[in-house]
């Protein structure tokens, strides 16, 4: 069992807790000159924050009115949008000693329909991982990650038990993937998944299918994420154009 230390805030993480601040104190967001060295950024760094931030529907912008926040969505914990490392999702949401089961890892060569899904040749290598998440005395959820590996790698300089999936893929690839694309659904647990989770076989799960890619379009992992409970509250907004 691991326990990885908290990274420091974001500063998309920074930005929604100034609009926090601003919505509890009713004062106005301070112009982007103000706003950007009150962060330390630079306005290029806090418009493409923002820009991303108006994608998501937190906030609006409009030319002569300036950036309006949508309060409801400050009340949104875990976004689907964003990535972070679960177990900081965990501590987010109040369980401080949330922690990494590292439950299997191997290294196998790929079979031919991986090797097809991934777009590499035949032979190259697979590392398989699942990992568990617990937190206040029972388990959040566990995840089955596949990385195509090219090439004879050893476990030990490519995986660590509380290694997030893109970091590891990084260091595999050379470069960080771009965007992970996100598929969910509802199902229930079978015997198999019941006892990794420590639970009833037949709860209700909800099912995270993620794939990450590169700028490349290199598809760099493939992650399925089995979520039990309701310690994490997942949102997002649609908005209408």
């Amino acid at each position: 069992m691991t326990a990885s230390h908290p990274s420091p805030p974001t500063l998309l993480q920074r930005l929604r807790a100034t609009f926090e601040r601003t919505r509890e104190s009713g004062a106005n967001l301070p112009p982007e000159p103000v706003l950007a060295s009150d962060l330390g950024v630079s306005r290029p760094q806090l418009r493409e924050a923002l820009a991303r931030l108006e994608g998501e529907g937190l906030i609006a912008r409009r030319s002569g009115a300036g950036t309006v926040v949508n309060t409801e969505a400050l009340d949104i914990r875990t976004w689907l949008s964003q990535q972070e490392p679960f177990i900081e999702t965990l501590r987010r949401a109040g369980l401080a000693d949330a922690s990494i089961e590292l439950l299997s890892i191997r290294f196998r060569a790929m079979t031919g329909d991986e090797a097809a899904y991934f777009g590499r040749p035949s032979g190259c290598g697979m590392l398989d991982v699942r990992k568990r998440w617990r937190a206040g005395g029972r388990v959040h959820m566990l995840a089955d990650y596949q990385v195509p590996v090219p090439g004879a790698r050893g476990l030990s300089d490519i995986s660590a038990p509380d290694d997030p999936i893109f970091d590891v893929a990084a260091r595999v690839h050379g470069a960080p993937p771009a965007w992970e694309i996100a598929h969910t659904r509802a199902e229930t647990a079978d015997a198999r998944l019941a006892g990794d989770l420590e639970t009833d076989p037949g709860s209700p799960l909800l099912i995270l299918d993620l794939l990450g890619v590169s700028t490349k379009g290199l598809r760099l992992y493939r992650t399925r994420e089995h979520h039990i409970g309701n310690a994490v509250d997942y949102g997002f907004v649609r908005t209408f154009r």
